[in-house]
């Protein structure tokens, strides 16, 4: 994605790959995936950390209670996964 930092595209694609391991009524696709990356760019984001995840989880996320397992299943968890 044009804009986009080389470390923050990575983040961005591991994390979304970690979220399709968690037991979601929908996993996030291409779009979601896209979305999100062009939040973060406009926020000027330029690395993951939990605060950025949870302000931005509604680009990712298609239900509330698919943001709550996130939740549970441990943003910073999942940081670190892919840090």
């Amino acid at each position: 994605m044009p804009g986009i930092e080389e470390e923050l595209s990575r983040q961005v694609v591991g994390f979304v790959q970690a979220l399709r391991g968690i037991h979601l009524s929908r996993s996030p696709g291409v779009a979601e995936t896209l979305d999100w990356a062009k939040s973060l760019v406009a926020l000027q984001r330029y690395s993951l950390d939990r605060a950025t995840v949870e302000e931005t989880l509604g680009c990712l996320a298609k239900s509330l209670e698919d943001t709550e397992r996130i939740k549970s299943a441990g943003i910073e968890k999942i940081l670190s996964q892919i840090m």
